[in-house]
């Protein structure tokens, strides 16, 4: 599985070279993707078909006698790979010269197709991929359970799961659906018997906030999402230490503490991309204007050929307007081949800088700086 640590080493590709640059929208959930010839086959070939075409419109007699061999092989590949096998998105880079050969299956959706062709790795749809589904710690709250799950790039951890039970009142591995449930309904003296029940469970709320509060510290988890069914939940919270209590960056109204993990990543997908949306329009708000910033591409630009930059916010896909550049920034972008904003990334993740993307029509500020903000170090 893709991650930070691979995102880098791709940027950082010491030897620039003819790299070709695969990035399919593999997603089965879209109906084009169902197809006997599935939506993201076709454009992998029209991909390929117009890499050739560029390599043999040039006069690297190398590198396109490799590409004839080499275009055969990814083909064959990417037509027998089965579908349990695609996830959600296929990554492939190569280079021609046979230093870097990179495969990764993603369980998260990218925007869209890419196949490129460049002087070096093209990285911005991993970086957007990767930055989208930044890790997010789950608890996951009823009556009587609370089970802690860890959603990282579209997958639930299951080897870290743990649920904190009504009856034992400790932790223990994850191994499936409770063993039932505390209702008092139809029983005689209903009402003396719920309110038995209800004092329980404020004890049992109690003490399984104490032990998520530990087990969070324990695992350093810096975002958490509260999922259940509101009352729960509010209940829960109420009790959590303000430590914990001001990491939470979600409330989510469903009841999956026994879900299976596909479908607890899959009810979280929307909730997640909805706050990165919401941090992405914040962080870009508080950027404008603030002492140590850059706004716009030529400031932006310069400062990462300084390594100054400590986040990057841009839009991958928005083409800046062409304008003057410090000689610092031009000597950055010359001869690499790529857009601007490509380069912006790749100079940001080889500089260990965070990388947030967004679509710059979602925020005034982002708009105002052309599609490029920076949070400087120095």
């Amino acid at each position: 599985m893709a991650t930070l640590s691979s995102l880098h080493d791709l940027a950082a590709t010491a030897t620039p070279g003819p790299t070709v640059s695969i990035f399919l929208d593999t997603d089965p959930r879209d109906p084009a993707n169902t197809a006997q010839t599935p939506a993201w086959l076709t454009a992998a070939r029209n991909g390929l078909r117009d890499v050739t075409d560029q390599l043999e419109a040039g006069d690297d007699r190398d590198a396109r006698l490799r590409w004839r061999d080499l275009r055969v092989e990814i083909e064959s590949e990417l037509e027998a790979i089965a579908p349990a096998e695609r996830g959600r998105a296929l990554v492939r880079i190569v280079a021609l010269d046979g230093s870097l050969d990179h495969r990764d299956v993603l369980q998260v959706r990218l925007r869209g197709t890419t196949v490129a062709l460049a002087d070096r790795p093209i990285v911005a749809p991993l970086a957007e991929a990767l930055d989208h589904s930044r890790p997010i710690g789950v608890v996951l709250v009823s009556g009587e359970r609370v089970r802690l799950v860890h959603w990282a790039h579209g997958v639930i951890d299951e080897a870290g799961e743990e649920a904190f039970d009504l009856d034992d009142e400790h932790w223990r591995p994850y191994r499936g659906p409770s063993r039932g449930t505390r209702d008092a309904g139809g029983a005689t003296h209903a009402e003396h018997l719920e309110a038995r029940v209800e004092e329980h469970r404020d004890r049992f709320l109690a003490a399984a906030a104490r032990a998520t509060a530990e087990r969070l510290e324990e695992r350093r988890w810096e975002r958490v999402v509260i999922a259940g069914e509101g009352p729960i939940v509010a209940r829960f919270r109420h009790v959590l230490p303000d430590a914990v209590a001001e990491r939470v960056v979600a409330e989510l109204p469903i009841n999956a503490v026994d879900a299976p993990e596909g479908e607890i990543a899959a009810r979280l997908e929307p909730a997640v991309e909805e706050l990165h949306r919401r941090d992405a329009i914040a962080a870009a708000d508080r950027l404008n204007g603030a002492d140590r910033a850059a706004v716009g591409p030529a400031a932006v630009l310069a400062a990462l050929a300084q390594r100054q930059v400590e986040h990057l916010l841009i839009d991958p896909y928005h083409r800046p307007a062409d304008g003057p550049l410090p000689d610092v920034a031009r000597d950055l972008i010359d001869g690499s081949g790529v857009p601007l904003p490509e380069r912006a990334i790749e100079e940001a993740v080889a500089a260990d800088a965070r990388v947030t993307t967004l679509d710059l029509t979602a925020s005034a500020a982002l708009e105002a700086a052309d599609g490029m903000l920076a949070a400087l170090r120095w």
